[in-house]
């Protein structure tokens, strides 16, 4: 498919995998960045040579172009006045050089951050959201409880994966911190994510003391969902709301489930008239907006574009056009949280 996406847009794959000339623009040129491309062709020709290519890690600069601390962490811990400092309590294993993990800290604080992915991040996958919050609480350089092991990795617990495409304002994250100030860690996780564009920390707040966390994803059983669909999408002669009711009932009369096969390509059968009874629909201004429910866990979990475009009639590129948010999740805190 990607193949075929690729002729469709004319795009040469020969010419996209060749080799290119690092004084020309490049693909991604468009991108600001602040180290310098006279810094990262100088990397490009010490790799090519077999030569090793040394990291900033170990505190020593290497004139890589960014002299703004805030972009910087090894300006911004130096003591002369060039940076901002570091904003870690004197006496937690963070500000000693010590990062920590699960054996070396105790008192340790869980928090739970619900954020919204709005706009472009909608085509980020799964994995790559993942990792740009973990690069935030790096950058914020809060004091986040690691795993113990030689592969130490940020504690951290995400809501189940999110339909590419789809925007949402109820995803979650849970994550381990020292004892930090309220107030602190609110303020500096929105200074680290500044400029992740669509990103928004909705809610924050620190679970009650004693708490053990268990797996996130699986324990949000369902989430509620809206979808703007524009009227040209319906193409009909009788109101476009009235519309999507004759289609409900006619979902309903046919035993409201969905055939189709899984991802090893079993058959499968998805019984969805519990949210085609809780469908609402409304006009606002040339678009139809739905409401509905759907499972997340057991056997009659749906996607809510495949859901949309079975209701609907719909194909892929008709459902590119409409706008689909998760609106909340059903999160029951007892389900995997243990005092």
């Amino acid at each position: 498919r990607w193949l075929a996406a690729m002729d469709a847009c004319g795009v040469e794959l020969a010419g996209q995998l060749a080799a290119r000339d690092p004084e020309q623009p490049l693909p991604w040129s468009f991108i600001e960045l602040p180290v310098s491309g006279k810094f990262l062709r100088a990397q490009l020709s010490r790799a090519e040579a077999g030569q090793n290519v040394a990291d900033c890690a170990d505190g020593t600069c290497l004139g890589c172009g960014v002299d703004e601390p805030d972009n910087c962490r090894l300006l911004s811990s130096l003591p002369d006045g060039t940076g901002q400092g570091s904003d870690e309590p004197a006496d937690t294993p963070l500000a000693k050089g010590i990062l920590p993990t699960v054996e070396n800290t105790d008192g340790r604080d869980v928090w739970r951050m619900r954020y919204a992915r709005r706009g472009l991040l909608r085509f980020v996958g799964h994995l790559d959201n993942s990792r740009n919050l973990e690069f935030m609480l790096r950058r914020s350089r809060l004091p986040v409880v690691h795993s113990a092991g030689y592969n130490a990795r940020m504690r951290l617990h995400f809501s189940p994966a999110l339909p590419l495409g789809v925007e949402s304002e109820a995803e979650y994250l849970d994550f381990e911190l020292l004892p930090v100030a309220e107030t602190a860690v609110r303020r500096t996780l929105e200074a680290a994510s500044k400029d992740m564009a669509g990103f928004g920390i909705i809610e924050l707040q620190k679970l009650p003391p004693g708490v053990t966390r268990r797996a996130m994803a699986p324990a949000i059983a369902a989430c509620t969902w809206s979808a703007d669909i524009p009227f040209s999408l319906l193409a009909a002669e009788v109101d476009p709301a009235e519309k999507v009711e004759q289609l409900r009932r006619q979902r309903i009369e046919q035993g409201g489930f969905i055939e189709r096969r899984d991802k090893k390509g079993r058959p499968k059968i998805v019984k969805l008239a519990d949210a085609l009874a809780q469908l609402t629909v409304s006009s606002d201004s040339g678009h139809l907006k739905l409401h509905f429910d759907l499972n997340l866990q057991g056997p009659d979990s749906e996607r809510p574009d495949r859901f949309l475009g079975w209701l609907l009639e719909l194909d892929g590129e008709s459902l590119a056009r409409c706008r689909i948010v998760k609106v909340s999740a059903r999160l029951p805190q007892a389900a995997f949280v243990v005092t």
